[in-house]
């Protein structure tokens, strides 16, 4: 590995949390920022491990790193947007709405400032159904109660995709109750919902719990799915594998996304190529973060970047250009 490249480019998140770029000599130290998601949810892991790799190495680097709860996707790029945070973690088909003003960014318009760093793991669209909601398909949906994520989140955005393929909107279902991320297994365990939408890598906790008050994983999959698939390629087919969950013995057919660290043009490049660092030259120590990283290797997450028309942020494309990881 290559000797650490020095900071030529301070990024600080000032008082009114307005990130700035100021010269090395006027400031001794970067502080940054990620936004992740729900504190019991993959992005939050995932931020508290780039964090606790990079301040590791604040001594050398004079980076300082936290991390901050979201609702996820669609407010961490905001955030971006407006220029309070330095990274972000999203999904790739939030990703790529926000690059071209579409979806939930419509009255914002493209973001062309969107850089991205580096991949994750993939993350699937998962149907959790009461068993005895009489819900063996995702065309059984129609009618039930189904949790399909609060108005603004990145699971709202993802599901309001898997509908519009379908041809559906939420008045295709009997009820679509707004239920925090934390609440959506206790709700299924409690009758409130039939069946609950979630974007998740796995394994999931909220899942687990959900299966163990008796509720089954969905197939989604079925000519209207393949089509979403074939014509976005931020998306892949994918299965949730058997033996995941206790008592799953068969894979079960979805579709899934990738998750991304993004960042902007308003960070430094720099600062992008030493977070990028942190992780990939200790990939094992991430790897514990959560059971979904477990297969992670830098070659992968670099190369998973593609998946949406984003550029690259240079820092990120330094890195892997000097390591070979193109």
């Amino acid at each position: 590995m290559r000797a650490t490249r020095p900071i030529r480019t301070i990024a600080l998140i000032a008082a009114t949390s307005t990130l700035l770029a100021v010269p090395a000599a006027w400031a001794a130290r970067a502080f940054i920022t990620i936004g992740t998601g729900d504190v019991t949810g993959i992005f939050y892991q995932a931020g508290g491990g780039v964090c606790d790799l990079v301040n590791a190495g604040r001594a050398e680097h004079q980076i300082r790193c936290t991390v901050s709860s979201s609702s996820g996707s669609i407010e961490n790029i905001n955030a971006l947007r407006r220029g309070q945070r330095a990274f972000g973690f999203a999904h790739s088909d939030i990703a790529q709405e926000a690059f071209d003003g579409t979806g939930p960014f419509e009255k914002q318009g493209p973001f062309k400032g969107l850089r991205v760093v580096f991949a994750l793991n993939p993350e699937t669209i998962t149907i959790v159904a009461r068993g005895d909601a009489g819900i063996e398909s995702v065309q059984d949906l129609r009618g039930k109660r189904v949790d399909i994520g609060p108005r603004g989140s990145g699971q709202r955005a993802s599901v309001q995709s898997l509908m519009n393929a379908l041809g559906w909107t939420p008045d295709d279902f009997a009820k679509t109750p707004e239920i925090p991320a934390a609440e959506q297994a206790q709700a299924l365990c409690e009758g409130r919902v039939d069946a609950a939408v979630l974007v998740t890598g796995h394994p999931d906790n909220a899942v687990r719990q959900a299966l163990g008050c008796g509720a089954r994983l969905v197939p989604v999959r079925g000519p209207a799915i393949d089509r979403l698939v074939r014509n976005n390629p931020y998306y892949s087919s994918t299965v949730i594998p058997g033996g995941t969950y206790s008592g799953q013995s068969g894979d079960v057919a979805t579709y899934g996304v990738s998750s991304l660290l993004l960042s902007s043009t308003n960070t430094s490049r720099d600062i992008v190529y030493e977070v990028t660092r942190a992780v990939f030259e200790h990939i094992d120590a991430f790897r514990k973060w959560h059971a979904a990283f477990a297969a992670l290797k830098p070659a992968g997450m670099a190369r998973g970047t593609h998946v949406v028309k984003a550029p690259l942020h240079p820092g990120a494309s330094m890195y892997y250009d000097d390591n070979d990881l193109r």
